[in-house]
């Protein structure tokens, strides 16, 4: 792995390195995922939440080959920059061995 790597070989190494935005740079890291549905629980109380938070950490990899790629999760493929540095911005400080994301990336198969 060249110097394109260095930002996340930096993250893993502990320290934090300047992002600058619209500069996504290569490596693996964990994406937070939230999102909220409907509280389904037949033993809901009145008083209890109507909504319900889910929260799943995801696997992400990125790369450049003639432009920027990035695969979430097992299927989730995307060339577009600007989601790509979207989805930087929220992971970049959660950056992960290649051993760690590929079992992660294989979990549930």
């Amino acid at each position: 792995m060249g110097e394109e790597w260095t930002f996340w070989r930096l993250q893993l190494e502990g320290e934090q390195p300047e992002t600058t935005p619209g500069t996504p740079h290569q490596g693996f890291y964990l994406l937070k995922r939230r999102w909220t549905r409907h509280n389904d629980d037949p033993n809901r109380k009145p008083g209890d939440p109507r909504k319900k938070v889910t929260t799943e950490l995801v696997p992400v990899a990125i790369w450049e080959d003639g432009g920027f790629h990035m695969v979430i999760g097992r299927e989730e493929y995307y060339r577009d920059v600007e989601f790509i540095d979207e989805t930087f911005s929220r992971c970049c400080r959660n950056a992960i061995d290649l051993a760690t994301y590929e079992e992660l990336r294989n979990e549930d198969q």
